[in-house]
């Protein structure tokens, strides 16, 4: 199990080189929980090569309680016994706790609240996308069945210019006097599923076997 552990330390800029500086700085980024997860299978590994982790994890791990741990442990423990006796001290950690659990809560909520504004938002635009579609097919449903009885576009047209441009009513009277005028195409050019054109196109009798892709036959 590889463990992530970014150590950083200071070198001159010029050479590149720790010379003079090393082991004056050194910064460690580790992730405490994985070594948690680490020393439960690797316990030995764990108090030989990382015990200063061990610690931090854990002050309070059987090992710290050995007559023959290293001094500085026994140390370290005993300034956290004076700590927690410390009023002073726990008000300061109660205090800093409660920054980060409200720190944290609120980002929970502005999570949960931009969530919830993304599914609204998502939901109203799936209702408008729906209506517009509802009000095409049911429009297109009228215009085709007075175009199929031989109505002009221009005596008809102005009627539906709320619905339709100027472009797509010609495309219409196109499609309804031109049989091999595919239903995939006006579909495209109209910005509507294939099955709402061919279920309006049933609707109004308009005959829709010409009109309709082709499959080709496998070879």
């Amino acid at each position: 199990m590889t463990i992530p552990h970014w150590e950083f330390t200071l070198k001159d800029k010029n050479t590149n080189e720790e010379k003079g500086f090393k082991d004056l700085l050194n910064i460690h980024f580790i992730e405490l929980p994985k070594y948690k997860e680490y020393a439960v299978k690797h316990r030995n590994k764990m108090i030989e090569n990382y015990s200063w982790i061990l610690f931090l994890n854990d002050p309070n791990d059987e090992y710290f309680k050995r007559d023959d741990i290293p001094e500085v442990f026994i140390n370290a423990r005993e300034q956290l016994f004076l700590l927690q006796a410390d009023p002073d001290f726990i008000e300061l950690y109660e205090q800093r706790e409660k920054e980060i659990m409200d720190e944290k809560s609120k980002m929970e909520g502005k999570y949960d609240e931009g969530l919830i504004k993304g599914l609204i938002k998502g939901k109203k635009e799936g209702v408008i996308q729906g209506r517009k579609e509802g009000e095409k097919k049911i429009e297109l449903k009228y215009l085709m069945k007075s175009l199929k009885k031989g109505e002009k576009l221009k005596e008809i047209k102005d009627d539906y210019k709320e619905i339709f441009t100027e472009e797509e009513l010609e495309i219409i009277n196109c499609f309804v006097g031109d049989k091999s005028y595919k239903i995939k195409d006006l579909a495209l050019q109209l910005d509507l599923d294939e099955d709402i054109i061919l279920e309006v196109c049933e609707k109004v009798n308009l005959d829709v076997q010409e009109r309709k892709e082709k499959k080709q036959k496998s070879k």
